[in-house]
């Protein structure tokens, strides 16, 4: 972890690995003790078979942390560790499977708004809502949230936009903060800031889980992850509002306007669900 942070890795990166030790602390109260030389594919085996049925983690969960595993072995082993690197050895991965575009309909949006409120002395459930909900209204990434500074918002005729550089693909987005929650928060942390990000940090595992508590108290049952506010800011907020396909591609940051175009089928699927629901009553 020191030598990521000397590499000037992203913080995200950074978390993964610390999330990983999280893990194999856990894991190893429950397997036998083992040195690191006699790390091998059944050590990996069990590793996978605990994500599954203990921490109940989905294949494409599993397959990340052992990617994490997989990185860390390598370091150790070009750091001189006896390792004999279990990857290389035929072990397969699960089979990724194809993500569901989830989102937020309107009423659900309401619900998460009105209902899903944080428990007392739980600030990280609040932050995690606060955090949220500014997705949902901007369309930014879990990290482009948290890396967002002051010196990002700039101010064009009377309207406060935020304007940078993406994380993830290094593109630029522009987008006009003119709806009410992220106006509110960022009055709310200009305020109580004194660094040069707007946002205090918090790791996404930990907001993936108090989404999730957020969720049962709002009566929402699908299953939330921050993600998810990115999607309903592409359809609940914007092509439900009549924003043109391209100005969503663009605030989005997509260099292929066709991947804006699947939020535009999906959304169309949701009012020919909510026109035939309608049909049915009549």
């Amino acid at each position: 972890v020191d030598k990521l942070r000397t590499d000037n890795r992203r913080e995200r990166t950074v978390i993964g690995i610390l999330d990983l030790k999280k893990d194999m602390a856990k894991f190893s109260k429950r397997s036998k003790k083992r040195t690191i030389d006699q790390l091998d594919i059944l050590f990996i085996q069990e590793y996978k078979k605990y994500l599954r049925t203990v921490r109940r983690n989905a294949d494409n969960t599993i397959n990340t942390k052992l990617n994490r595993l997989r990185s860390v072995v390598k370091w150790a082993g070009r750091l001189g560790y006896p390792i004999d690197d279990p990857f290389g050895k035929g072990l397969k991965f699960l089979n990724r499977s194809k993500p569901r575009t989830v989102f937020l309909t309107k009423d659900e949006y309401d619900a998460f708004l009105q209902k899903a409120l944080p428990d007392k002395g739980d600030p990280a459930m609040k932050l995690t809502r606060e955090l949220f909900i500014f997705s949902c209204e901007t369309g930014l990434r879990f990290s482009d949230v948290l890396d967002l500074k002051w010196t990002h918002l700039k101010n064009i005729k009377g309207v406060t936009y935020i304007s940078k550089i993406q994380c993830k693909t290094k593109e630029l987005v522009e987008i006009p903060v003119t709806l009410k929650w992220p106006k509110v928060l960022l009055a709310k942390y200009r305020n109580v800031s004194t660094g040069e990000h707007v946002f205090p940090s918090l790791s996404n595992n930990c907001v993936n889980r108090k989404l999730k508590m957020l969720a049962e108290k709002a009566g929402i049952g699908k299953r939330l992850s921050f993600h998810v506010a990115r999607h309903t800011f592409a359809t609940t907020i914007a092509l439900a509002n009549g924003v043109r396909i391209e100005v969503i591609s663009k605030m989005l940051g997509h260099t292929n306007i066709q991947t804006t175009q699947l939020y535009a089928h999906i959304y169309q699927a949701e009012v020919d669900k909510e026109f035939e629901r309608l049909n049915n009553i009549v």
